[in-house]
């Protein structure tokens, strides 16, 4: 895959990834009192956008997994939260899944979901700060390659 893809899909990522954390904070407004409409759309947009960050997500881990493994065995906090990020965002996307599809409302799984969000939340920014520094200092080499 050529280094502009995986640039723009990383871009891309983060973009969709910032769209997911804004629409989901909206959302949850609705729970606080504070209704911001069209409610309808402000899901759509949500659920879209988790669609475009999954899609993003798969091709970013499928191009780095060679680049994971050198920095996961220096960095330990890089691994662990790369990892909880992995799992997390599984879950997310299951329980997103279940509230979009399921025939009846299911009690409690918004707040689940929302938590699970949360979590991802943090995960994704230490998995980001952790990195960055290294990729800033390999940036020529892996360029290269």
């Amino acid at each position: 895959m050529k280094h502009i893809t995986k640039i723009r899909i990383n871009l891309l990522l983060t973009v969709a990834f910032v769209l997911v954390f804004v629409t989901g904070m909206l959302l949850h407004l609705k729970k606080h009192g504070v209704e911001i409409e069209p409610h309808e759309v402000l899901k759509v947009a949500h659920a879209a956008a988790g669609f475009l960050m999954i899609a993003c997500a798969l091709c970013h881990v499928w191009f780095t997994s060679k680049v994971f493994r050198i920095v996961a065995a220096s960095r330990r906090i890089f691994r662990f939260f790369t990892c909880l990020l992995e799992v997390v965002l599984f879950f997310v996307f299951a329980t997103g899944l279940l509230k979009l599809f399921s025939p009846v409302r299911i009690p409690h799984l918004g707040l689940v979901h929302y938590w699970l969000g949360i979590i991802m939340t943090v995960s994704a920014a230490v998995h980001l700060f952790t990195v960055l520094p290294w990729l800033l200092r390999n940036l020529k080499s892996l360029r290269r390659k």
